[in-house]
């Protein structure tokens, strides 16, 4: 079938990819905590990683897959 074809000869980009996918997601959250706890310094900060953490995360995490997947593959 084609789609295992395409599959075998892209499976270390899709691994390498997936992995530089979650350690820019985790920077992009962590980023956000710290910036967050820096310029903010008041109880209703503790909300911030969450509101924005996590989309910040998401769009860090796909940007980051689609960009080294298109350069391996």
């Amino acid at each position: 079938m084609r789609i295992f074809e395409w599959l075998e000869d892209n499976v270390a980009a899709l691994a390498v990819a997936t992995a530089i996918a979650g350690v820019a997601s985790l920077g992009a959250w962590f980023a956000t905590i710290f910036i967050g706890a820096k310029f903010f310094r008041d109880e209703w900060t503790y909300g911030i990683p969450m509101a924005f953490g996590i989309p910040a995360a998401l769009v860090a995490g796909v940007v980051a897959f689609v960009v080294i997947f298109k350069k391996l593959s």
